[in-house]
């Protein structure tokens, strides 16, 4: 499935929208990515700080298509975070990973967990997925709370599964099935 997925429509929300990642995306992926606490609890390859490079290198990424689906959140006509779900390889092949992060200028607003509520039905269908899943790293309670608001269940915690900048954190694993209420 290619990331901007000409079949799913966009999604207006009254704060945000949620659309397909454009080219012209390059600099304001850079400038809201770019925020030790928008890094703090993301993946390895989410560095701070976040180059143009870096944003080079997420774009290029979502632009080449592959096995995932991805929206961007835009806020103001312009790129203010992402969401993406990408598919398990093998006997993992009807599952998906969530990942998702929102410039910080945008915290405090509501919008992650709107922009998760929507995203996630549509990755469902767009994907044909069973189940989506996601990591959230020990310490991270507004991640937590949103995945739980969302129809997530805690399905285990993975002790000292990460080591970012020398600190050792444990994973919190939640998961939600396609049939699962949505949690609203």
């Amino acid at each position: 499935m290619k990331a901007n997925a000409p079949t799913v429509p966009d999604l207006m929300a009254p704060e945000f929208r949620l659309r397909p990642i454009a080219a012209s995306d390059l600099e304001a992926m850079r400038r809201h990515a770019d925020h030790a606490d928008v890094a703090r609890f993301t993946s390895h390859r989410f560095p701070h700080p976040f180059t143009e490079a870096d944003a080079a290198r997420f774009l290029a990424h979502y632009l080449g298509g592959g096995p995932f689906f991805m929206r961007v959140i835009d806020v103001g006509n312009e790129f203010a975070g992402a969401l993406s779900v990408h598919v398990g390889e093998g006997v993992e092949a009807h599952s998906g990973e969530l990942g998702y992060w929102l410039g910080h200028a945008h915290w405090g607003r509501g919008i992650m967990g709107e922009a998760v509520a929507e995203f996630v039905p549509m990755a469902f269908e767009a994907l044909r997925l069973e189940r989506i899943w996601a990591r959230v790293t020990d310490g991270n309670t507004a991640s937590i709370r949103l995945l739980e608001r969302n129809g997530f269940r805690k399905e285990g915690l993975l002790r000292r599964a990460i080591c970012k900048h020398g600190v050792l954190a444990d994973t919190h694993m939640f998961g939600r099935l396609r049939d699962d209420p949505d949690g609203t």
